[in-house]
């Protein structure tokens, strides 16, 4: 049987076209955790077959800026424990001696406040933290995943989930 000329051009054209197409993200499945497998379509892929987005891995670490404001009151009893720290002003003997220059003395000491009373103001609190990413991910869960090229590695780029 003679090949169509026509068919065979457009056979070229799709393959030489997949090659500049990248390609599609798709979803595979955690089937178990340890060891991590991750089945997709119906290939059974295991660890060494993924890159994972750092936040994705248990012990991730991440800095981050903590701002808070807001309003704060109190009715009631409070308690307040903290080292108390402060010093004398300075004082002098006058007699001429180095011992009797112009010194103070440092004042250091725990302390607890209890009591009652009220209090009312706005407070701001502001600085930096760290927050540790614990493992989330679980037998069942859908992933979404970039095959590289060949599909012989994938990157793992998120959890999915359905809204319904």
């Amino acid at each position: 049987m003679k090949k169509d000329p026509y068919v065979e051009i457009i056979m070229m054209m799709q393959k030489e076209g997949a090659k500049s197409n990248p390609p599609s993200i798709c979803l595979g499945q955690i089937v178990s955790t340890s060891p991590l497998r991750i089945k997709v379509d119906e290939l059974p892929l295991e660890e060494d077959d993924f890159l994972f987005a750092d936040f994705l891995v248990e012990g991730y670490k991440r800095s981050l800026q903590v701002t808070s404001q807001g309003t704060m009151s109190n009715n009631g009893e409070s308690s307040i424990q903290g080292n108390l720290t402060s010093s004398t002003q300075n004082t002098s003997g006058g007699s001429g001696d180095n011992s009797f220059a112009s010194h103070n003395h440092s004042i250091s000491n725990q302390a607890t406040l209890n009591g009652t009373g009220e209090s009312n103001g706005h407070y701001t609190l502001s600085g930096e933290s760290e927050v540790e990413f614990k493992s989330y991910l679980k037998k069942g869960d859908l992933l979404a995943l970039m095959p590289m090229d060949g599909e012989q590695l994938y990157i793992v780029l998120c959890k999915v989930v359905s809204l319904v």
